[in-house]
C-alpha cells in the first residue's frame, strides 16, 4: 500500500545503519535517503530561443535541429564565461581554414593530413565541393554574432571556450580507412604517433573526437579501431562517432565501439521522427 509511505523529518548521522535497519524491518515496504532537490529552470517552447541568445547569423533561423532539441533550455543554462579553454578534434575531411564563421575557432598549429598518407598542415583547398569537414566543424562551432551583424550559421558552443582541432582524415570524396582514422584519434587524445617516418605529438591533446563518420568492419569481431578509441579514453578524451545516416541497422564502427559515444539523428523533416540510424554503442545519444 504506497499512500502508507512515512517521510520522516527526523535526522539520522549514520544513514547507512539506518537504512539496513529499516529494509530489514518486515513492517517497511520501503526506504531511502531523502535526498534535496531544486527548482529547475523554467523549459523553453521548442523552436523558441531566449532573447538574449539571439544570434545574428543570417542562417540561424533555418536550424531547425535548435528548435527540435529543445536547445534554447540548454543555452539558458550555459554561463556566460568560460576560465578553461577544450578542444575539440574534428576528424573529417578537413576544414576551410580561411571560412569567415570559423576565424579564430581553431589551433593553428597540431593540424596533420593523415589522409594523404604523408603529415602535413592541413588548409583544405580541395574540400571546396564535398565540404564535409568545414560542415561539422561550423555545426560545432561556427562563431554567434550580434544582432545585425553575423552572415553564416550558429555552432553548439556558441560562447564556450573551445578550439576546433584540424585533423584530415577522410579524402575530399569521404572516402578514407580505419587505420588512419585510428592513428589520428590516438594522435588527437595526445599520444605521440609516427606518420611518414616522422614522430608527432599533439600540442592542444583533445578531450573531445569528434568522428561523423564509419565504416561496418566484417564478422562480428571488433575492428582495430576500437583499441585506438579504448586507448584516447583511457588519456581522457571522450570519442563521439556517428551512427550512419543510411537507416541501416547494421553496426557502424567506431561508433559501436564499447568506449564510443554512439551520436543518432533525426530526418530533415523532423516532425517524422524518423531516425537515420540505430545506435549500437552503450553510450547512445
Amino acid at each position: 500500500d504506497w499512500s502508507s509511505d512515512v517521510c520522516s523529518s527526523d535526522l539520522v548521522t549514520n544513514v547507512p545503519s539506518a537504512l539496513n535497519a529499516l529494509r530489514t524491518d518486515p513492517n517497511v515496504l520501503r526506504a531511502e535517503p531523502n535526498l534535496p532537490v531544486h527548482a529547475a529552470g523554467a523549459a523553453a517552447q521548442p523552436g523558441v530561443l531566449p532573447q538574449a541568445w539571439l544570434p545574428g547569423d543570417e542562417l540561424a533561423p533555418a536550424e531547425w535541429n535548435y528548435g527540435f532539441l529543445n536547445y534554447a533550455a540548454v543555452q539558458a543554462d550555459q554561463p556566460r564565461t568560460y576560465p578553461n579553454s577544450v578542444t575539440v578534434a574534428v576528424l573529417d575531411t578537413g576544414v576551410q581554414t580561411q571560412h569567415p564563421d570559423l576565424d579564430g575557432q581553431l589551433h593553428r598549429d597540431g593540424a596533420l593530413n593523415f589522409a594523404a598518407g604523408a603529415a602535413e598542415a592541413v588548409s583544405d583547398p580541395g574540400d571546396q565541393g564535398f565540404s564535409h569537414g568545414t560542415a561539422v566543424a561550423g555545426a560545432i562551432a561556427a562563431k554567434r554574432h550580434g544582432p545585425g551583424a553575423g552572415t553564416g550559421l550558429v555552432g553548439g558552443v556558441t560562447d564556450a571556450n573551445v578550439k576546433l582541432l584540424n585533423l584530415r582524415v577522410l579524402n575530399a570524396d569521404g572516402s578514407g580507412d580505419m587505420f588512419r582514422a585510428g592513428l589520428a584519434i590516438r594522435y588527437a587524445a595526445g599520444e605521440s604517433v609516427t606518420l611518414g617516418g616522422v614522430t608527432y605529438t599533439n600540442p592542444h591533446p583533445a578531450r573531445v573526437i569528434n568522428l561523423s563518420l564509419g565504416g561496418n568492419a566484417a564478422g562480428s569481431a571488433q575492428p582495430a579501431i576500437c583499441a585506438d578509441v579504448a586507448a584516447a579514453t583511457a588519456l581522457g578524451a571522450l570519442v563521439v562517432a556517428s551512427a550512419g545516416n543510411d537507416g541501416s541497422a547494421a553496426r557502424s564502427y567506431p561508433a559501436s565501439c564499447p568506449d564510443a559515444v554512439s551520436v543518432g539523428a533525426l530526418t530533415l523533416d523532423a516532425r517524422s521522427e524518423e531516425h537515420t540510424s540505430e545506435l549500437q554503442s552503450p553510450y547512445v545519444i
